[in-house]
């Protein structure tokens, strides 16, 4: 299995977890889905992204890992729920004027590439610093290397505009309202993915799963054009 033929992302939402492997392919639809599987914690192991008993967690990835022969290939985590601070903030208006967060988060500014009135804007994402800590020692006790660690709102914002010219209007008009959760919703719709995700018919896919399997996608297209750059 060649490294750079595979993304594989780890979804990690308040109460559950999903492992998914895709393949770059040179066809109409330029991600392949090649395997998928989802694990349903209890409160009691896994609640609003804190992991509280790391042990099923961890054997649920491991196996995913070694049966799709994937131990080596850089894991790309993706984070959805209420612990994360999220926050568009248009390219006239200063960053720095924000309500600063306390210490305790790691912030970055993310340039969204989705143009509004031929301007752009910022995505203001803050991470809690314990909550990075649990998944880089989640990934270490796996010896799994780590690609990116980001968040759902980021991943889909960033590149799917550059992917699908016929929703550009609608998005860039929902950002410029600050609609983000309409943005979100747009591009989590199953017609949308299945112009871009060759899914096997033996795969069944439910409504759960379209935003897990967005963000692994659209991790695939922005490794695709990174690749043509360099």
């Amino acid at each position: 299995m060649k490294q750079k033929d595979y993304v594989l992302t780890i979804t990690v939402h308040p109460d559950q977890i999903s492992c998914i492997l895709l393949e770059h392919q040179q066809q109409k639809q330029p991600a392949a889905l090649i395997a998928y599987n989802t694990y349903h914690c209890t409160a009691q192991e896994l609640h609003n992204l804190i992991i509280f008993k790391p042990h099923p967690i961890e054997l649920f990835i491991k196996k995913f890992l070694q049966e799709w022969h994937c131990t080596t290939i850089p894991s790309n985590f993706v984070f959805d729920g209420h612990l994360l601070h999220e926050q568009i903030v248009p390219t006239q208006q200063s960053i720095g004027t924000q309500q600063p967060l306390s210490a305790d988060w790691f912030i970055k500014h993310q340039k969204l590439s989705c143009s509004l009135a031929h301007e752009h804007a910022w995505l203001l994402i803050g991470l809690q610093k314990p909550l990075l800590l649990q998944y880089h020692l989640l990934a270490h006790r796996l010896n799994m290397p780590i690609n990116i660690i980001t968040t759902q709102t980021a991943i889909l914002l960033n590149n799917y505009a550059h992917i699908l010219p016929k929703i550009m209007h609608t998005i860039s008009s929902a950002l410029a309202c600050n609609q983000v959760r309409d943005v979100i919703a747009l591009m989590t719709q199953k017609s949308t993915i299945e112009l871009l995700l060759s899914i096997p018919p033996a795969i069944t896919i439910h409504q759960n799963d379209i935003a897990s399997l967005a963000c692994a996608t659209s991790i695939l297209l922005s490794e695709g054009k990174n690749n043509e750059q360099d």
